[in-house]
């Protein structure tokens, strides 16, 4: 049954797209699932959980798993599984949906209000921090 889980795509809400936009215009990094996968990890960084997700939020975008997780499908779901595990959330379609959703949309929100991020090599420091 756990071999059976998947992701299908990213959904991200208007919030979402708008600190994509920022952090674009901030970095000059044109490709939306790099910043994505950056803020996966900056998350993922944390020990807390991520805020639960708004019901309210209108998803306006996707973006196709296989583009978001690139040569790196595994080793996320792999992270994404174990962050699920040590939290001990029930693994399921919609927990796995919904923990990767939770943790990009907090990632970008953490790197969108970094005002020290002017470049692609802050990005990355922050990456590395």
């Amino acid at each position: 049954m756990i071999d059976s889980l998947k992701i299908e795509s990213l959904k991200l809400s208007e919030r979402s797209s708008n600190e994509i936009s920022t952090i674009k215009r901030n970095t000059k990094i044109e490709t939306m699932n790099i910043i994505c996968r950056w803020a996966l990890t900056v998350s993922l960084s944390s020990d807390l959980p991520p805020p639960p997700l708004a019901k309210e939020d209108k998803i306006i975008r996707e973006i196709d798993w296989k583009i978001f997780a690139g040569d790196y499908e595994y080793l996320i779901m792999a992270l994404l599984k174990e962050r699920i595990s040590q939290e001990k959330i029930e693994l399921t379609n919609e927990s796995l949906n919904d923990q990767l959703r939770a943790h990009v949309q907090r990632g970008l929100s953490l790197i969108a209000s970094q005002k020290k991020i002017r470049s692609i090599a802050d990005f990355i420091e922050l990456g590395l921090a």
